[in-house]
């Protein structure tokens, strides 16, 4: 009996969701039926492949190499899969975005609905986004079709490869911010004035804005308390308004705020930080609407923020 395909993707479903629970809802079925198809995975390569008294969950070394090997082979089945929809016409108009969860929260929900009075005809999915090494998996494989996200001049992309093309939409600004103090308008924590250790409320490693500014807090040799940490920048938005501390935030998505008096700058500009944002695509053969889309966008600051 030969490498059943469905046994690799049962295998990358319990590597992507760390937990043979999650991966078994995700692949819809019963978590008995789910270990039982891995167990036959690991009896036809005669090894195990993950180290089921390891918690969190881990890969043995024969399950490291195993995942290194197959991703190409799924990345390749994907594709297949694509381009024989795209020959036949399936999903004729379906575009399928993801990116960095401040962008599809704020900025995507207005700028698609004006780029569908440009192109009716469309049908945008927003597909959650997941880890750095996923998001760029899946924009490779054709899983997405566009990423939104943000890029420092200083740091290196994941998604600057050879196999990527990028636009950019639009500049931004990171900026520093706080409650003000109690009936004020001043920061209730002034970088420019700080005594002692800054009450940070932070991103967990891997954030595409959390990089940039864990940056910015090393190149300024700041002291600080992590008071609460999280993957959601609309999480950790939520325990500033609450008081914990400081974050960094995308402008657009807290300038609202700001002019409310909910939120204050906590900081001059030499906290803020420049950036960018980005759409990226694969190279090569793209289905029709794909390519209509790309062209549809222009560059140079004239999509973002979106323009009424």
């Amino acid at each position: 009996m030969g490498l059943d395909l469905s046994w690799i993707e049962d295998f990358l479903a319990v590597v992507e969701s760390k937990g043979f629970a999650r991966a078994a809802r995700q692949r819809n079925i019963t978590q008995s039926a789910f270990s039982k198809r891995i167990r036959s995975l690991e009896n036809h390569l005669g090894g195990e492949l993950i180290a089921r008294n390891r918690q969190p969950l881990e890969l043995t070394e024969l399950g490291e190499q195993f995942l290194n090997d197959c991703k190409p082979i799924i990345i390749s089945v994907r594709r297949a899969e694509e381009n024989a929809r795209q020959l036949l016409g399936h999903d004729r108009y379906l575009l399928r975005f993801s990116g960095a969860t401040t962008l599809v929260q704020s900025f995507y929900p207005s700028w698609i609905t004006r780029k569908k009075t440009l192109m009716p005809e469309i049908v945008p999915n927003v597909l959650s986004s997941r880890t750095t090494p996923e998001d760029v998996q899946a924009l490779e494989s054709g899983e997405y079709d566009f990423f939104l996200t943000y890029h420092s001049s200083g740091q290196v992309s994941s998604f600057d490869l050879e196999q990527f093309e990028y636009k950019i939409l639009g500049p931004e600004q990171v900026v520093p911010v706080c409650v003000p103090v109690k009936n004020g308008i001043k920061p209730s924590i002034n970088l420019d004035d700080l005594k002692g250790v800054l009450p940070y409320v932070a991103r967990l490693p891997g954030s595409y804005i959390g990089n940039i500014v864990e940056s910015r807090i090393a190149e300024n040799d700041l002291q600080v308390l992590k008071t609460c940490q999280g993957t959601n920048g609309e999480n950790l938005l939520g325990l500033v308004l609450e008081g914990n501390g400081i974050t960094w935030m995308p402008y657009d998505r807290i300038k609202n705020l700001l002019c409310e008096k909910k939120l204050v700058l906590a900081g001059g500009e030499r906290w803020t930080v420049s950036i960018e944002v980005r759409i990226y695509k694969r190279l090569g053969r793209s289905r029709t609407v794909v390519n209509k889309f790309w062209a549809s966008i222009m560059e140079s600051g004239k999509e973002f923020p979106t323009k009424v």
